[in-house]
Order: C-alpha cells, then structure tokens, then sequence
C-alpha cells in the first residue's frame, strides 16, 4: 500500500502561524507553540496512519473529517486519492458559524 502524502493548506498553514504568534505574544516564548505544533504534526501522522480516524463533517457535498488536538483544536482533513489535504486547524473555542472549509 502507498503512503498518502500529507499536503497543508494555505488556510491550514495560515491557522497555526496565528496560533503560534497569539501563543508568543502571549507567552512571552515559543514554548507552548511548540508544543501544539508538535501535537498538530503527531495528529496529521496519525490520520495519514488511518484516514477514517477523524469524524464526518459534511461541507458541500465533500466528506470533510477531523480530529481534536490537544483538547480545544480540530485539525480537519479532506481524503484525496493519494493525499491528505489538510485544510484547517481550529480553535473549537471559536464561533463554529465562522469556521469555513471551502
């Protein structure tokens, strides 16, 4: 069986960068984004492990799958033929009507 090879978004990338800055600003250092950059890197290995890991979020006729990472994140995941899109990492404390996956 051939490995699926894992692609980052756009949006995906752009959601942990602001994720890490927050973590930063807040913190005063890079520890704490470490760490959640390291959980965010472990999930989408684990998902690339076993696709049907995450669970169904419907979005346009799309089967859309996530994950929580580290209690308070979804990393969402879209399954191609040979690759796995990795299209947003969300803060599940956000407004969920704000979330979008286009």
């Amino acid at each position: 069986m051939v490995e699926k090879q894992l692609i980052w978004t756009f949006h995906a990338e752009n959601d942990i960068a602001d994720i890490l800055r927050f973590f930063r600003e807040r913190n005063g250092n890079n520890n704490y984004g470490e760490k959640l950059l390291t959980a965010f890197q472990s999930a989408a290995e684990l998902v690339r492990n076993n696709v049907k890991l995450g669970m169904c979020q419907s979005c346009h006729g799309r089967d859309v799958r996530f994950i929580v990472v580290e209690k308070t994140y979804q990393l969402f995941y879209e399954v191609k033929a040979n690759r796995i899109m990795i299209i947003r990492i969300w803060d599940a404390r956000r407004d969920p009507d704000s979330l979008e996956l286009n």
